[in-house]
């Protein structure tokens, strides 16, 4: 018999990276205040809107790898940045 391999698709992914950040967010709440984490998810927002859009309606002929990359690129480098910038205020 043929095993099934079951693969996360590419929206679980992104919907994944993004609950980290958004955890990621609220831990910075507890560090810096909720003005801090306002700013931050007014940013995310932003930015996850801008590329979900070009995601979805701009991705002809191929380039919505390019938009899937892209995409998960900025919320792995904010995932990074962010667990740094948390790392150093606990020490600090």
């Amino acid at each position: 018999m043929e095993e099934s391999i079951n693969y996360m698709s590419d929206n679980e992914l992104l919907a994944i990276l993004a609950f980290i950040c958004i955890l990621l967010m609220i831990a910075i709440k507890f560090i810096n205040g909720t003005k801090v984490f306002l700013i931050h998810l007014v940013v995310f927002g932003l930015y996850s809107l801008f590329m979900l859009y070009g995601l979805t309606f701009e991705g002809k002929d191929g380039t919505s790898i390019v938009w899937f990359s892209i995409f998960a690129v900025s919320y792995v480098a904010y995932i990074a940045l962010t667990t740094v910038y948390i790392i150093f205020k606990l020490i600090f």
